[in-house]
């Protein structure tokens, strides 16, 4: 497999070093194909790299049979999630950083930022009402689940 890139991964790439062509073939290969929904001639590759279990997201077009070229991915993300029964509190942890503070949307989403701005984690109030139906699988795989 063989890679063109963007000039913005050019760019990006000297500051990610963590994400290796390796990774990227990897995602290519084992990711379903997902049609951009920016660029109407790029397609998406979002897989979990093991053995870090994090997800890479890939944006890419085809330029022949074996060649690809990269236009941009989204990081390695570490995210774990996990439940609260007791409480009834769903949490999507993006990132550990210095915590910061935490925003309280009105429809009962807080989110924690960090000191430098960045989202580290999501909270869902009153979950198990958000998450009910056939969505109620979305509590039953959080990572880990407290009572």
């Amino acid at each position: 497999m063989k890679f063109k890139y963007s000039k913005h991964w050019i760019k990006k790439k000297r500051f990610r070093r963590d994400i290796s062509d390796d990774m990227i073939e990897y995602a290519i290969i084992s990711s379903n194909i997902f049609k951009d929904k920016h660029w109407s001639d790029a397609l998406n590759a979002i897989v979990r790299i093991p053995p870090s279990g994090r997800i890479l997201k890939v944006v890419y077009r085809r330029v022949g049979k074996d060649n690809y070229k990269i236009i941009l991915h989204f990081g390695l993300i570490k995210m774990e999630t996990w439940y609260d029964k007791g409480e009834d509190v769903y949490n999507i942890q993006l990132k550990k950083d210095d915590y910061w503070k935490s925003v309280e949307l009105p429809n009962g989403v807080i989110i924690d930022v960090a000191k430098d701005g960045s989202v580290l984690s999501i909270e869902i109030l009153n979950a198990s009402k958000v998450f009910s139906g056939d969505v109620s699988k979305v509590i039953e795989v959080a990572t880990k689940s407290v009572s």
